[in-house]
């Protein structure tokens, strides 16, 4: 049983890169994985490296549980524009990140806003 499923890790990408309008060529550069090896993981039913799932499942925007199993532990359920905001977000390189985070905190400074306060 277990076996399935580490065998599925491939087409399990594939399948979410399709479903989130996602490339091979993004993930390939955010994790550093050649669109070539991308492609065998569906074509010859191989599978990512194991020091690259965890930059998969990040970039993908799931978890490493469902990465690797198909399943998801119960717990609440992002929206699509949260959802779509982490693809970008996850994308971009560590020095850009910085600079959106400290951007969208500004921002709540300036509205009045602050996680876990209602403004």
């Amino acid at each position: 049983m277990g076996v399935k499923f580490i065998a599925d890790i491939g087409y399990r990408v594939h399948e979410i890169l399709k479903e989130k309008h996602l490339t091979a060529a993004a993930l390939g550069k955010y994790a550093n994985i050649s669109t070539g090896n991308i492609s065998d993981w569906k074509r010859k039913g191989t599978n990512p490296s194991s020091d690259r799932l965890a930059l998969i499942s990040e970039f993908l925007g799931v978890s490493l549980e469902y990465l690797i199993t198909g399943k998801e532990k119960s717990s609440p359920s992002l929206r699509d524009d949260e959802r779509e905001l982490l693809k970008y977000y996850n994308a971009l390189p560590e020095l850009e990140r910085g600079k959106i985070l400290a951007r969208l905190e500004d921002k709540a400074k300036e509205a009045d806003v602050l996680p876990g306060r209602v403004g």
